[in-house]
This record gives C-alpha cells, structure tokens and sequence, in this order.
C-alpha cells in the first residue's frame, strides 16, 4: 500500500475489545480505549502519541471495527496530522487475523504492533525498547516486551525468558508462554526473576511473522491474505473483505505464532504499565497519580471533599467515578461509577466480577449494556432524554461541516426546535426539495416520508431537540438517500 521505503517502521495499533470489566463507562459501542482516565488524552490518543514518538514514523495503522471507525479517525486526528490507515475488521477474529491483515498490506514494513488500552506514561521508555528490538527484527526475531512484574498477578499471561542472545544486547529467547495462573503458581514464576507479564506489544518485520505464520497457522494466512488482497480503499478507510476474513479462525498472535515459533526473543519493559483491566486497577492508579483524582485516602469524623465535588465521613480508600457530587458514609475499599444511565457500586476486591454483573444486565436490556444514553455519530452526537411506548426526546449536536445523512421515517414523525447556532435544513418529497437556515428557537417538522437532512455549514456546534412520536421509534427506522460519511443508502441503517 505505501511507497516507504522498505523495513520503514509502521505502528499498528489494535483497537479491538469492548472492556467490559470497566462498564458501566466502558461499552461495545464506546470501549474503554476512547475514554479518558487521567491526563489529558484519553487511552487511545496517548497510544496514537507513543507511535509517533518513534523515530521517522510518518504514517500508522489502526485496526478496529466499523462501529468504531469514526471515533478511532476522529481522536486519531486531535493528536496526529500524518497518514492513518484505518483497517476496518468484518468481523472479530482475535489478534492473529488482525496483524496478518496489516502484514499483508505492508508486506516490506517492520510492524510494532500496541494495543490502544494500555497506560504508558513515559513514550521514552517504549521508544527505548523498540530501538533495543530492531537489531534483533534485522536478524529475523519477532520480538515482544516482557513486563517487569511487582506482583504475582493472576490475572496476567506470563512469558518464560531462556537464554541471553549472543549479538543482540537486552534480548533473551523465548522459552514459554504461560497464560493466567492461579496464585500459587503466579507467587512461584515472580519468584524465579526469569518470568514477566505478556504485554501483547510485537516489534517485528512483516514478512518474517508472514512466513512464521504460513508455517504454524496455514489457514489464518490464506485467508488474511486474500482479505487484504480484495480489500477496497476508501480514502483512510480499508476495507478488508468480508468473506475472506469471516473464513479466517478467530485465534490469538500468541496461539498462532509466538508460542510455537523458534524465532521469538522477549525485551523487558521496565517502565510503568497497565493493562487497566478493572475498576480496581484504575483506582490504582488514580491514587498513586494525584490525590486530586481519587477520593482522599484517609478516615475522619469530618467530611473530606475532593475538588469541592465528592464527599466522604470515616470512609478510606475508595474511589469515585462521577459527574455529579456522591457522599460516601462508614464505607471502605468501594468503587462507585455513575453514568447518565447507570450506577456499578463495587468492592475493590470484587472489581473483577463486573463483567458477570454486565452480562446478567444483557439479558434485561441488552440495549443499556451496549450502550450509553449518549450515542456517538460520526456527525456528532445525540442523548435520548425521555422514552415512552410512543414518543422519544433526544438532545442532538451536530459538528461544523456535518450533515445527517438524507433519510425519511416510515413510522414517525419528528419535530426540531433549533437550542443553539443555526442549522441548514432540507425538507420535501421526491426531487421536490426546499433548502432553508433555520436560527435558534425556530420549529421544523417532519411528517412521515418526507426526506429530511440538517447540515451545519457554520463555523460553531449546532443543538437541537428532537421529539419522535410513532408506533415504532427504533433507530433502524431509516431510509437513506444521500451520505456523506459513506454509510450504506438503504433502509435499516442507523442515523
């Protein structure tokens, strides 16, 4: 795909996973990758700031799913202006498919392959242990980062380090990987000194985990292959293709490559890390980062107030994530997450059993364990305020230069009464169309059938209301004619 010269570093950065030990804020339809823990950025776009630390990286890879695509570009594009080629996944497949995709494509370039969830502080420390890894991925290794262990985790894989590499400094050969282990026998491999925790970041030439994986995972190259072959470019978008990749067996990098190849060496990365694989891991480290970003860790017969918002009496040790002001009375160790739409009140201790809670949720309402209230869109966003049996209430932002896409409703109506900046409205039948500015306060609606798109060609956000009213009011309801952001033009697709 790119005309860079050859064993150029590209960055792929894995944007699969939901994260659902972290619902309620982490969801299928809004992963943990896209939030903000601490700092400024959120995980994904501090990912997207550790590739292009690299040296003379001009252009990365992100692969994720097609719900997921326009937030990756949108959050992409605070932090990077260079080339991003987004590789969109038919389907899951796990982390084999999805890197042999990305080799396919750039079969001359030597991957480093991040997951996007991960919070690594410090871009020189990464940056440091892909420099270590590149004499080594010259010499034909597919090398990992081994994770300095401090505890004997349970909930980690560990990666067995054998012999020193002669010739290649910081580089030992890969003797096993081992996945989650009990207690006892987590406590035994951090006592060895020759164990670390499986990081699943790879640093290696494109063509060398080709060939590895034509040899150990016949069929998961075939088909990535002829997926990447077939796929369609649509400006930072690849789409690889559907029937070929859905053919490929859903398997891990490590399954696939790493535990069965003689060409793995592991690298210690000794900087700080977390997979922030729980509610309990987060409140971890928002404790250990600032105060001011965890409740005060202390008991008293008076209340503490972290930043004049969260309120605690003889309580310790627990950690708030809320909009709105939560008081905390004789309670210790508790993580409590509230959202628009939920509220998850957990011990620290138990922080791993949030996603059983969420599956039991996804029975009753599958609809609020998928997804918030407020609903991102490639437009901008809408947050359903109110639904009854046969009206909804949503407040809607559309984004300067955004257009919902040209659409009717068979089943209901709608109204739209303009809260803020100025909106450019189509209205009519046919090719009968009348196109008119619409200013705050102003009412439009909309009955059945009538195609409908609100453009905002100002410089600022535009809001609105809208009330539904029908027998039906799902967001498949939709036929659509015309759409800038590429979505399909026929019915039953999403807004």
């Amino acid at each position: 795909m790119s005309s860079a010269s050859k064993n150029y570093l590209i960055p792929v950065i894995l944007c699969g996973g939901s994260g659902t030990r972290l619902w309620p804020l982490s969801r299928e339809s809004y992963p943990k990758q896209f939030h903000r823990f601490v700092g400024s950025h959120t995980l994904f776009e501090d990912t997207v700031l550790r590739a292009v630390a690299l040296p003379d990286v001009t252009e990365i890879a992100i692969v994720c799913n097609e719900a997921h695509r326009f937030m990756a570009a949108e959050q992409a594009a605070r932090v990077f202006s260079g080339k991003v080629h987004i590789v969109l996944e038919p389907a899951a497949r796990n982390t084999a498919p999805a890197i042999a995709a990305v080799a396919h494509l750039f079969p001359e370039r030597t991957l480093v392959v991040m997951p996007s969830d991960h919070y690594m502080p410090s871009p020189n420390t990464f940056v440091g242990c892909v420099k270590t890894a590149l004499p080594a991925t010259e010499a034909g290794y597919l090398v990992t980062f081994g994770i300095t262990p401090t505890a004997p985790e349970t909930g980690y894989g560990y990666i067995a380090a054998g012999q020193v590499i002669q010739g290649l400094q910081g580089m030992s050969a890969v003797t096993k990987f081992l996945e989650k282990p009990n207690l006892e026998t987590a406590k035994a491999l951090l006592a060895t000194g020759t164990h670390t925790w499986n990081s699943g970041m790879f640093v290696m030439r494109a063509f060398d985990f080709l060939n590895e994986l034509k040899t150990y995972a016949p069929q998961v190259f075939e088909t990535t292959q002829n997926a990447a072959a077939k796929a369609k470019i649509e400006t930072d978008f690849v789409r690889l293709d559907k029937a070929a990749f859905e053919s490929s067996p859903s398997i891990s990098v490590d399954y696939a490559v790493f535990e069965r190849t003689a060409r793995a060496a592991v690298t210690p990365f000794n900087g700080q890390w977390s997979d922030l694989g729980s509610w309990s891991a987060v409140a971890e480290l928002s404790a250990n980062l600032s105060a001011s970003q965890a409740i005060l860790d202390k008991a008293s017969s008076s209340a503490d107030i972290d930043l004049g918002k969260h309120v605690q009496v003889n309580a310790s040790r627990n950690h708030i994530h809320a909009d709105k002001p939560v008081a905390l009375v004789g309670v210790d160790d508790l993580v409590v997450v509230d959202t628009d739409d939920a509220l998850l009140i957990t011990h620290k201790a138990n922080s791993q059993e949030v996603k059983d809670a969420m599956l039991l949720l996804a029975k009753r309402s599958p609809d609020q364990a998928k997804h918030h209230r407020k609903v991102q869109r490639p437009w901008g966003w809408y947050d359903s305020l109110d639904l009854g049996s046969n009206h909804q209430v949503k407040r809607i932002m559309v984004k300067p230069g955004a257009s919902i896409s040209l659409q009717t409703h068979e089943h209901r109506v709608e109204h739209w009464v303009i809260i803020k900046g100025e909106a450019q409205i189509t209205l009519g039948h046919g090719d009968d169309l009348d196109i008119k500015i619409y200013q705050r306060y102003e009412h439009v609606f909309i009955p059945k059938q009538t195609k409908h798109r609100l453009q905002n060609v100002s410089r600022s956000d535009v809001e609105l209301i809208e009330v539904q009213c029908g027998d039906y009011l799902g967001e498949d309801d939709i036929v659509r004619y015309e759409d800038i952001y590429g979505r399909a033009i026929e019915p039953k697709q999403n807004k």
